[in-house]
């Protein structure tokens, strides 16, 4: 899968009713439509697509039952993908081809399952940013009537969008969407972290849950899976390890110096035209000396989002903290006090600072790899790719990517191990227990190298979870 475009993205809701008492077929069509982007297109347009939606999807209902709503239909030039959330949200994108993605050996199940990624990925983050489809768009009241957004509310969903496509364009890639980097620790660092993340906890009440990143890997998770899946993709690139926190527009502030009413000036400001998920992003670290709110209380300036959490259904503030290289997630329960953030300034390299020193002398004595592989773990979202940096820039060496990729696509069904040839070098494949390994051996080695480095590799690296 190289490249597409998403040209279109449009909500729809197939049971929803017109409030006319007696209305005609096309104002009964609009009824259903919740949203178009862009909301410039022509009506007509609008009508035919959802009709077509609706249409694939009864269509394949009179012939199959099946567990999914989700559905793949494939044009010459485009690519229609709908999915129902919600019980009966539809969202649907409409994808334009813009270099060949897919050969034709290579199988639907797996087109399925990584567009399903894309747009389970769209929906995830509006939930997490806006909490639910039933409660943008539906009437309290009335279940079945759409109520009708403010011109505030089409502004943010329509910022979400834009934002959603120039975040997944930019820094995105298909089948890589929800993993993480993880540190390797010894249990003595981890056990160290563990004690001072409840010290930290002690002397700041509000906190719920803390999850914590050593120069862009996770060393520390309290957040469930799906949601902190969601964040740090938000703010780092899983390949380079590089941040994002410089690629998109800056969220505004809010000054918090002689607040006479400080409720109705955060309720006022959070009104703004713009949706959360744009204003998470915000400063530049410019120096791993640099210690300081990324988002959230900064310089006497305010934007706290709410995240929603569907597994526990709650909603928290969202605070995140740098310091000289470490990122603090932290899920707020209550901000009773908006000058508590001094705290934060104080007890984080009070009870870090140490730490950090462990971790900048532990990652100077691992292991310096020289296989090409990529790991993956569907238990815990992890993922690692080792010898995929480019010695000179430190940058995705983009051939091997889309040499892993490719053999992704190809293997997705394999149930244990396969080795093949591809362009003159060895793909060894393992797919066991959740955990998928793709192993990269160059040209001029024979198998029975080839066989003899594959044992050697997993005794070294794999053995732990119980792949030999």
């Amino acid at each position: 899968m190289e490249s597409f475009i998403i040209e279109q993205i449009f909500i729809f809701h197939p049971l929803l009713k017109s409030p006319l008492p007696k209305p005609s077929d096309d104002e009964a069509q609009d009824a259903k439509l919740l949203y178009y982007y862009p909301s410039t297109e022509q009506i007509l347009v609008k009508r035919s697509n959802i009709g077509i939606i609706e249409g694939t999807l009864s269509f394949m209902n009179s012939f199959e039952k099946t567990n999914t709503s989700f559905l793949l239909t494939e044009l010459n030039k485009f690519y229609f993908i709908a999915n129902n959330y919600e019980k009966d949200f539809i969202i649907s994108f409409l994808i334009q081809k813009d270099l060949p993605m897919f050969s034709y050996y290579q199988n639907i199940n797996t087109k399925k399952e990584w567009f399903k990624l894309l747009i389970d990925n769209f929906y995830d983050y509006f939930c997490m940013f806006h909490k639910s489809l039933t409660e943008f768009f539906l009437d309290k009241e009335n279940s079945l009537i759409k109520k009708e957004l403010t011109k505030e509310k089409e502004n943010i969903l329509e910022d979400y969008i834009k934002i959603y496509i120039e975040f997944f364009t930019k820094e995105m890639k298909i089948p890589f969407i929800n993993n993480l980097q993880y540190f390797p620790m010894s249990n003595y660092l981890q056990c160290e972290i563990l004690l001072n993340v409840q010290k930290l906890n002690e002397k700041i009440k509000e906190i719920n849950m803390t999850s914590i990143l050593y120069k862009g890997k996770i060393i520390h998770n309290q957040l469930p899976f799906e949601t902190i899946s969601l964040l740090y993709n938000l703010f780092y690139n899983i390949f380079e390890i590089k941040s994002k926190f410089t690629n998109f527009s800056p969220p505004p502030s809010e000054n918090l110096q002689n607040f006479d009413n400080k409720n109705e000036k955060i309720k006022k400001f959070y009104s703004s035209n713009s949706s959360p998920f744009r204003k998470v992003f915000a400063l530049d670290i410019k120096s791993s000396e640099c210690q300081g709110f990324l988002i959230g209380i900064s310089d006497n300036n305010i934007f706290i989002p709410d995240i929603f959490i569907p597994c526990l259904n709650s909603t928290f503030k969202f605070i995140c903290y740098y310091y000289k290289g470490l990122i603090f997630f932290f899920m707020i329960n209550d901000i009773t006090n908006i000058y508590f953030y001094k705290e934060f300034n104080q007890y984080i390299p009070k009870y870090f600072n140490e730490i950090l020193n462990n971790l900048n002398e532990f990652n100077k004595n691992t292991y310096n790899e020289t296989s090409t592989y990529v790991y993956i773990n569907s238990a815990n979202h992890s993922i690692k790719f080792s010898n995929f940096l480019s010695k000179k820039n430190k940058t995705l060496e983009q051939d091997k990517l889309k040499m892993i990729v490719k053999n992704l696509f190809l293997n997705n069904d394999v149930k244990m191990s396969s080795i093949t040839k591809f362009k003159g070098n060895y793909i060894y494949f393992i797919n066991s227990m959740g955990r998928k390994v793709c192993i990269i051996y160059g040209d001029g080695m024979n198998l029975t190298q080839v066989k003899s480095e594959i044992q050697k590799l997993k005794k070294e690296e794999f053995e732990f979870v119980f792949l030999i």
